[in-house]
Formats: C-alpha cells, sequence, structure tokens
C-alpha cells in the first residue's frame, strides 16, 4: 500500500509538471486570420516607407477598434535598410507624436508633413494624432535586396554575360504590427529562415554543361569549392550539370548558402533533351512487313542520341530543326556511333544510319513535326530547315512507312 501511494505521489507530481509546461509554452492571445482595409484614418493624410506607400487595416483578432499603418516594401529594400529607413507621416494638421521604445523625434519637418528615421525590422511603433492612435509596421513584399556591405553577399551576378540578381527570400506575414506577435516573441518577417538565391534568366548556345559566371565578394570571402560554381583561378563557372544548383560562400568562421534559381531563356535558347527533340520508330516498328527488321539501326541511333542529350546541347531558338539534325549527325559520325549510311544536306534528310527514302517501301522515309508522333499526325507544311526552334516546345522526327497520311 505504502509503495502505492508513492507511486501515486510521483505520478501526480509528474502530471503537475507537465501541467506547468503546458501553460509556460501557450501562445498569449489569439492569431489573426483575417485583414479588412480601411480606406482612411483620422488625422492622417499619407504615410510612406521608404518611398512605398502605406495603407491601413485592421484585423480580425484585435477588432476595428486597433487600426495599422502598414506598408510592404519591394525588392530593392535590404535588411539593413528597413533597420534605417525613412518614413514621412503627413497629417491633415496636427503634430504626431511617433514612440518605439522611447518618442522619436522627426529628422524634419515641411508643414503638415514629417519625416522620421525608424528600425522597421520586426519593430512597430505608435502614431498618435488627433486623440488617435495607430500601429505603424513594415515588411517585405517579396524578395529582399542583399546589402552592399554584407560581408556574405553576393553581387553584380552574370551567368553567360546576362544579368542576374542575388536575393535573399524571407518567410513573411502579411500582419505586420499585430499584438499578436509580439505578446509571443514572434517574427513576422521571419529572418531566422531566411534562404538566398540567384534568380532571373539567361541566354546561351552550345554543349557542355559549364557557363562563363561573374561575381562580386566582399574583401576576404571566397567561393567553397564544391558546389555548382567551378573556380579557375580568378574566374568563375556555373555547372548547369551539378546535382544540386548551390554553392557557399565563407568569410572567417561564417558562411552562407546561395541557390541557383535561373533558368534558360525560353524566349532564346533551346535546350535539346529526350522531352524537346526525339527520333520515333513506332510506325516503323509498327509496320507488318518492316518491323523487326532494321532493329540495329534503330538501336544505334537511340544510343547515339542519348549520349548526344549528355552534352546538354543548347541552341538558339532562331536556329532550325534542321540545324539540330546536322549537329546530332557531326556529333555521331565523330564519335563513331553509326555503323550504316547517312545522307543529309542542308535542306534535306534523306538516309539517318541506313534508314530513310524507300527502306520501308516506296512512300517511306523522314519527316518531322512540332509535337509527339501519333498515326494521324500532321507535319508541318515548311521544310525543317526553314522552321525555328522558336515556334514550338518539341519536335519529333519519325521514319513514315507512308508519308501520304500525314499531310
Amino acid at each position: 500500500m505504502k509503495n502505492m501511494k508513492k507511486l501515486l505521489a510521483v505520478l501526480l507530481t509528474l502530471v503537475m509538471v507537465f501541467s506547468l509546461c503546458g501553460v509556460a509554452t501557450a501562445e498569449v492571445g489569439t492569431r489573426p486570420t483575417a485583414r479588412t482595409e480601411v480606406t482612411s484614418l483620422a488625422g492622417i493624410s499619407s504615410v510612406t516607407v521608404g518611398g512605398t506607400t502605406a495603407y491601413y487595416e485592421y484585423d480580425n483578432n484585435t477588432g476595428s477598434d486597433v487600426k495599422y499603418i502598414r506598408a510592404m516594401v519591394p525588392a530593392t529594400v535590404s535588411l539593413e535598410d528597413l533597420q534605417a529607413i525613412t518614413v514621412v507621416i503627413t497629417t491633415t494638421g496636427a503634430t504626431p507624436t511617433v514612440t518605439g521604445t522611447a518618442a522619436v523625434t522627426p529628422t524634419s519637418t515641411s508643414g503638415n508633413a514629417y519625416t522620421y528615421t525608424l528600425n522597421l525590422l520586426n519593430n512597430r511603433y505608435s502614431v498618435a494624432v488627433s486623440g488617435n492612435t495607430y500601429y505603424l509596421a513594415a515588411g517585405f513584399a517579396g524578395h529582399v535586396a542583399i546589402d552592399e556591405n554584407d560581408t556574405l553577399g553576393v553581387h553584380a551576378v552574370t551567368l553567360n554575360n546576362n544579368t542576374v540578381n542575388a536575393y535573399g527570400a524571407v518567410a513573411q506575414s502579411y500582419y505586420v504590427g499585430n499584438g499578436y506577435y509580439l505578446d509571443n516573441n514572434y517574427l513576422w518577417t521571419d529572418t531566422a529562415t531566411m534562404l538566398y538565391y540567384i534568380g532571373g534568366s539567361y541566354t546561351y548556345q552550345g554543349s557542355g554543361n559549364t557557363i562563363p559566371m561573374t561575381l562580386s565578394l566582399s574583401a576576404g570571402t571566397s567561393v567553397v569549392t564544391g558546389g555548382c560554381v567551378i573556380v579557375n583561378g580568378t574566374n568563375y563557372y556555373y555547372n548547369m550539370g551539378a546535382a544540386a544548383p548551390t554553392f557557399s560562400i565563407t568569410n572567417g568562421t561564417a558562411s552562407r548558402q546561395y541557390s541557383i534559381s535561373a533558368v534558360l531563356n525560353p524566349a532564346t535558347s533551346f535546350r535539346i533533351s529526350a522531352s524537346t527533340y526525339a527520333i520515333d520508330f513506332t510506325e516503323l516498328e509498327n509496320d507488318p512487313n518492316y518491323g523487326g527488321v532494321f532493329t540495329s539501326n534503330i538501336d544505334e541511333i537511340a544510343t547515339a542520341l542519348a549520349a548526344y542529350y549528355a552534352t546538354n546541347p543548347i541552341f538558339s531558338t532562331s536556329a532550325s530543326v534542321m540545324d539540330v539534325m546536322l549537329a546530332f549527325i557531326d556529333f555521331a559520325e565523330e564519335e563513331g556511333l553509326f555503323s550504316y549510311t547517312t545522307s543529309c544536306s542542308a535542306t534535306y534528310l534523306s538516309m539517318l544510319n541506313g534508314l530513310g527514302e524507300f527502306s520501308a517501301g516506296p512512300l517511306s522515309g523522314w519527316c518531322y513535326m512540332d509535337g509527339v508522333y501519333s498515326p494521324t499526325c500532321e507535319v508541318p507544311m515548311v521544310g525543317a530547315a526553314d522552321y525555328p526552334l522558336g515556334n514550338a516546345a518539341r519536335f519529333t522526327w519519325f521514319l513514315t512507312t507512308d508519308y501520304t497520311s500525314h499531310f
């Protein structure tokens, strides 16, 4: 019995400890879930934050009596900028009182316009005017600029001489300034989870997986080897074929990872791959007279095409469908991947590795189309040498046994 009482006492103690822990970690207040725009605020004519016009709202958790003056700054603003940003409050006549941890004195006034320098990175200020009190706060509308003095910043980035953008991405709540965040020591701009990217688009034509890259780093900062950026002396190259498009830089004991999200500009560059440029033998293989006759020819072409894809060929969108075929043939022959005759002029493909016109009957030969092959597909009414790659997302060559069925 005594042991049982001791056990119950221990259990009750544990329950009390867990209960206290639960109380200690419980959130204070209610999380906001809806915002309502307010067209105007009494005593306020306008407010700008770093040149961005502020808007006015109230939230469902604090009610319509608590009004917020909010601004979401553009991608040209850095974290450092937001910590010392210019705010202009124009009133309808009364003098505003701006208070953070203490009252803030305006840096200048002009008529009813009062200018302040405020730290609005996860801080809010009360604005009292004409007997009303509002709460001023700000966040980021999207990307976050990287400050020029950031020792782990990457600047002036180009890929193959195309300017791309280095920026930060932050988890941003639009309920900036809401007391729920302050009461729970939460950040409405979550700088702790900030990620860094190099985005945009670039133009490239050629083969291989590496392209020239330039970037500017702070003194003492270097690129860590092993990522998608290759360092060769003072030159940098982006490895488009890297397993992960990430690289890191280091300065002393500090480091930062960047992800390259920049993509080929589809308006100028066309990447050759199995999903964009194919050779199809369905019609030949399904023919009752010729199916299975040319297995060796087909296998060699398929092997050569896979090897060609692996070189990561990229063409200008102004190049023609025939330009790619000619480049593929040159590659296959230089690598010794074809065992049979190939004949292709600048405008006409008559034979590819022993397959071509009349190989599978009097109406057989090579055709191409802009899309995926089907038995009823219709070919473009223009030659492959005159059809630009930019006109479609995919092209397919196929050996037809009856070309009349595709016109």
